[in-house]
C-alpha cells in the first residue's frame, strides 16, 4: 500500500453546472481525505466559450478552497485528451499512481473507496492495468464476486498506476496494423460486441485526439485486464450532447444518476478469488453490449444519431 495520499485528477472546460454537479457527489464520496485532490481547467478554444470557461474557473475557485486544492489553469487550449495525458504522466511519476474524474460525472459515494482499495490490492500485479468505476448495466452478472476483471478499458472514472502508464505513447507500435488483421480485430472488438475498431479509424483518420482507443489498444496488446464494479460507482452527464465526443442520444442505457448517487458498496465487498476473467461474467457483457450496440436501432434514431454525429465532428473541425 502507498504511504502517499492518492492523487485525483479532475478535468474540466466549460459545463459550469455539470462540473458543480461533479464536485459536490466528489465531496460526498467515502475516503476524500486520504486523496490529494487537482483541478485542472483548459483554456477556450473558441471566443464563444470564454465566458463558461470563466465561469467554471469561479467555481473550482471555489471548491479548491474546500478540497485544500490547487487549481491549475491552461492559457492555451491543449484538448481534454492531452490534458488529460499529460497530467496523468505528471501525476503519476509524483505518487505512483492516479484517480481520473472528468467534469460530466457524477460518483457513487463508495466510488473512491472502491477505487483506492482496488489501487492497494492490485498494485503490484503486472496483470491488471486499470481500475474502472463505470459498469455497463448488466444485469445478470454471476453471484460469484461484486467485480470482474474484463480485457478493456473505460475513460469513465479510472485509475491506474506509474508501472502501468509508462507503457502508454501516442503511437504504440502495430496499433494501425490491427486493423487489416481480421483475426486480430474481432478480438479487438470483444468478438463483434463494441465498435472499438470504429473508434480507432477515427483516431487514425486524425478525427480528434481520442486517447482512452490508444490506452486499450495498449492495453490489449500486452494482454492486460481492467478491474470493474459489479454496479457502476460513475454516472456520465455527457450524453447529454455537451461532451466533445458523445452526442446528444437520450436513449443510452447506463445506470441511472439517482442510483449511481445512492448506491454504497457493501462493507463484505466479494473481491474476485484470482486475477482472470470470469468466462461468465464476460460472456453477459458481450451479449448485452451486442443488443446495444451492434443490433441494428429503427431507421430515425440511426439518422439522428448520423446527423449528431457529423455536426459534432464539423464543429471541431471548425474551432
Amino acid at each position: 500500500m502507498s504511504l502517499k495520499k492518492t492523487p485525483i485528477a479532475v478535468f474540466t472546460y466549460n459545463r459550469p453546472k455539470h462540473t458543480q454537479r461533479m464536485l459536490e457527489s466528489l465531496a460526498n464520496c467515502e475516503c476524500l481525505e486520504e486523496c490529494d485532490i487537482h483541478l485542472y481547467s483548459d483554456a477556450p478554444r473558441i471566443p464563444e466559450h470564454r465566458s463558461t470557461v470563466e465561469e467554471t474557473r469561479h467555481i473550482l475557485q471555489e471548491w479548491a478552497d474546500k478540497f485544500d486544492a490547487k487549481v491549475k489553469e491552461q492559457d492555451t487550449n491543449i484538448g481534454v485528451a492531452h490534458s488529460i495525458v499529460g497530467q496523468v504522466t505528471d501525476l503519476c511519476a509524483r505518487y505512483g499512481r492516479v484517480i481520473v474524474i472528468e467534469d460530466d460525472f457524477v460518483l457513487s459515494p463508495s466510488y473512491l473507496r472502491f477505487m483506492i482499495s482496488g489501487l492497494d490490492r492490485y498494485e503490484h500485479e503486472p496483470r491488471v492495468y486499470q481500475i474502472s468505476g463505470h459498469t455497463y448495466p448488466v444485469r445478470n452478472f454471476p453471484r460469484t464476486a461484486d467485480a470482474f476483471f474484463f480485457p478493456y478499458t473505460t475513460p469513465w472514472g479510472w485509475g491506474t498506476w506509474q508501472r502501468a502508464w509508462k507503457f502508454f505513447e501516442w503511437k504504440p507500435a502495430g496499433m494501425y496494423e490491427l486493423l487489416a488483421d481480421p483475426k486480430r480485430l474481432e478480438k479487438f472488438d470483444l468478438n463483434h460486441s463494441f465498435r472499438f475498431s470504429k473508434i480507432l479509424r477515427s483516431y487514425q483518420n486524425h478525427e480528434g485526439d481520442i486517447y482512452d482507443v490508444v490506452w486499450y489498444y495498449i492495453v490489449y496488446a500486452r494482454g492486460g485486464l481492467a478491474l470493474y464494479p459489479r454496479t457502476s460507482l460513475v454516472w456520465n452527464g455527457g450524453i447529454d450532447g455537451t461532451g466533445i465526443h458523445c452526442i446528444d442520444d437520450p436513449d443510452y442505457k447506463q445506470t441511472s444518476m439517482i442510483q449511481v448517487s445512492q448506491t454504497r458498496l457493501d462493507e463484505k465487498f466479494k473481491w474476485p478469488s484470482q486475477v482472470a476473467m470470469d468466462p461468465i461474467a464476460l460472456d453477459h457483457l458481450k451479449k448485452y453490449l451486442r443488443q446495444e450496440f451492434y443490433s441494428p436501432p429503427p431507421f430515425f434514431k440511426r439518422a439522428r444519431q448520423k446527423i449528431d454525429y457529423e455536426l459534432n465532428r464539423l464543429r471541431t473541425r471548425l474551432s
